[in-house]
């Protein structure tokens, strides 16, 4: 028997709800946003349905938050207290016939890893430390695959090279809402894969690597001495820019300065273009200071945020 699905308003408010006390209540923020926040609930004729887009999520999820999960959405209503509650891999969109089919909640367009909606170009704060940066990097967006790849930007921690990266990946989905975004932290990348080693999914692991139309690998100096990863980091890196597909690399130093990489990955990662983030002058850490208390929506007087700059680096 055929269940029918239904994806009203309320059951994504629900779902959103749902999402935000899972978000709360788990200690890994990273897990969060490239596990459970893709993943979309419907209402069925037979109680609720997860779904999870891809067997990589499906894995994971399963494993290690499936239980929180099924807590939180049972504590959204009454009605949900005794439901049954199915978690399955695939697309409601594909199961439905009705418009309100192509209603989700929680996905960002693009692909399984959600990007931070906050790190976007005009929620940038530029200066003389990072003019440049800025600027290659709405070049990169505009082009993706042709200006420059692999497109690296390097920096030492807090100088948002994060911020700059996933603002290339907003951009190119407003351009283009079918491309495939896949941002990773180095050490998500590294234990992911070997998840997927142990448990004989790396054909999975390979072809979401593979999918992707802009690779983002944040914080690479974690492949150091670490061979295997580098050996698949090195296939991916070629198989992108064979498909003029974009990879964008963050580091905390210039490639070639790289300690425990293999010769031809530190070559690879600058035949595009490399540029490096300096630390803010003081009117930018100013404008910083006072952009940031305006997202927590705390008042901060701009003598005060003069002060605080002042004082710290």
């Amino acid at each position: 028997m055929t269940q029918t699905l239904e994806h009203s308003e309320s059951t994504t408010k629900l779902w959103q709800e749902c999402l935000d006390q899972v978000a709360n209540c788990i200690d890994n923020q990273d897990d969060f946003h490239q596990l459970i926040a893709p993943l979309q609930m419907v209402e069925s004729s037979h109680g609720v349905v997860v779904y999870a887009p891809n067997s990589f999520i499906f894995d994971r999820v399963r494993e290690n938050y499936l239980a929180v999960i099924e807590k939180h959405i049972r504590g959204q209503k009454s009605a949900y207290e005794a439901i049954r509650i199915s978690f399955v891999m695939g697309n409601p969109e594909s199961e439905q016939s009705s418009s309100e089919s192509k209603k989700t909640t929680a996905r960002v367009p693009g692909g399984p890893y959600p990007l931070n909606p906050r790190f976007s170009f005009d929620q940038f704060i530029t200066g003389r430390s990072n003019e440049f940066a800025f600027a290659a990097a709405q070049q990169a967006a505009a082009n993706p695959g042709t200006a420059y790849n692999p497109f690296v930007i390097f920096g030492s921690t807090g100088l948002g090279k994060t911020h700059l990266m996933q603002s290339i990946g907003h951009a190119v989905l407003a351009k283009d809402p079918h491309k495939k975004i896949l941002y990773l932290h180095a050490e998500k990348f590294l234990s992911e894969m070997i998840k997927s080693l142990r448990h004989g999914t790396m054909d999975t692991f390979k072809s979401i690597l593979s999918d992707a139309d802009v690779l983002m690998l944040d914080d690479i100096q974690f492949f150091a001495n670490k061979e295997r990863s580098q050996e698949e980091l090195f296939h991916r890196f070629n198989e992108k820019l064979e498909d003029n597909k974009q990879v964008i690399l963050t580091s905390d130093r210039y490639p070639k300065e790289l300690d425990g990489f293999e010769d031809r990955l530190k070559s690879r990662f600058t035949w595009g273009l490399c540029v490096g983030v300096d630390p803010p002058e003081l009117e930018t850490r100013v404008a910083i200071l006072i952009q940031k208390a305006q997202l927590l929506g705390l008042p901060l007087a701009e003598e005060v945020a003069f002060f605080i700059a002042d004082k710290i680096q």
